[in-house]
């Protein structure tokens, strides 16, 4: 296994995103998947720098260290043994975290806003297993669990109402970064033992 970490996850929603959630195309009344321009990763300098509308936005908000899961493989591990340079290989231990991620709903519209979370709850509420690929390609299935349910907050730009919620998740994440290191192995071991006088009772 290797690192699953924030640009992996990032990846991986936004694929979630754009094959799952579809919106009415208002010209032909037909249902159609967001472009790829409508799922995108906000930074945080364009806090409300949407230019597309409808679409859904990622962002990590920030990271922590899950002791709980980290416990359960807390040592290095033995990856080979040399006997003949009487050397072991090691390799760190993971490191466990939990990364907070805020999905932002952005419309211009009821409609929209309605298609979106409508589809979003039913799907990945309260928890989804999303797929992802880690640092080495592997595929793999990390936990998402809500940790703040559906929230508003509207804006008014100008004149014009932009329609905004927003849902907060758990998603477990690891820095595994497969670090080795060469140990001395102990190969002989020499046991000796004391004589030791029983005085018998007479």
């Amino acid at each position: 296994m290797a690192s699953i970490w924030i640009e992996q996850v990032d990846t991986a929603l936004l694929k979630l995103i754009r094959s799952s959630i579809k919106v009415t195309d208002f010209s032909t009344g037909n249902k159609v998947n967001l472009s790829e321009n409508s799922a995108i990763v906000r930074k945080p300098e364009d806090d409300y720098k949407i230019s597309t509308y409808p679409s859904i936005s990622v962002y990590n908000l920030y990271d922590r260290y899950n002791t709980y899961r980290s416990y359960y493989e807390p040592y290095p591990k033995i990856v080979s043994r040399d006997y003949e340079e009487k050397k072991v290989t090691m390799q760190e231990a993971k490191k466990c975290f939990d990364l907070m991620y805020q999905i932002d709903f952005w419309s211009k519209t009821q409609t929209h806003m309605n298609e979106m979370t409508l589809q979003w709850l039913d799907k990945f509420y309260p928890y989804h297993n999303l797929e992802a690929e880690d640092v080495s390609g592997e595929r793999r299935n990390v936990m998402m669990l809500k940790k703040q349910g559906l929230g508003k907050a509207d804006l008014l730009d100008g004149k014009e109402r932009i329609f905004h919620s927003f849902i907060t998740y758990n998603i477990a994440a690891e820095i595994d970064e497969q670090e080795r290191y060469s140990q001395p192995m102990v190969t002989d071991i020499e046991i000796r033992s004391n004589e030791v006088n029983v005085l018998k009772k007479q």
